[in-house]
């Protein structure tokens, strides 16, 4: 994930908020006809690689004992999830439904936590 570098909300620098992020090679997709190119194989891979490799930085933050000091390992996919979300907040140039459907089942930590205060009972 690039690293942001800054935001600016003030709409009078460039007419909108934008963020100024660092460098990350690989592929992006900016239009509905790139992204009609790939392949359903092809997204499958993206997928398992970004599954594979963000299991990967929990267990490894959970080996060390960081994420369990910040909150409970329940609270990670909804904390990830409302992350993407204000990152996805500051580069949408469409509604994406699926990107509130997302937010709304798994990037509310209110709602993470009372399903583990349920579970707890």
């Amino acid at each position: 994930m690039a690293r942001t570098f800054a935001s600016c909300t003030d709409t009078s620098v460039l007419g909108v908020p934008f963020t100024v992020v660092g460098y990350v090679p690989g592929i992006t997709f900016q239009t509905q006809d790139q992204l009609a190119q790939v392949t359903d194989d092809q997204i499958t891979a993206m997928h398992t690689e970004l599954i594979r490799v963000l299991t990967e930085l929990h267990a490894g933050a959970l080996r060390a004992g960081r994420a369990g000091r910040l909150r409970p390992p329940e609270w990670l996919l909804p904390r990830q999830v409302k992350r993407w979300r204000q990152q996805w907040d500051y580069v949408q140039t469409s509604e994406q439904p699926d990107v509130d459907r997302l937010y709304q089942s798994a990037g509310r930590p209110d709602a993470a936590r009372a399903d583990a205060d349920d579970r707890a009972r």
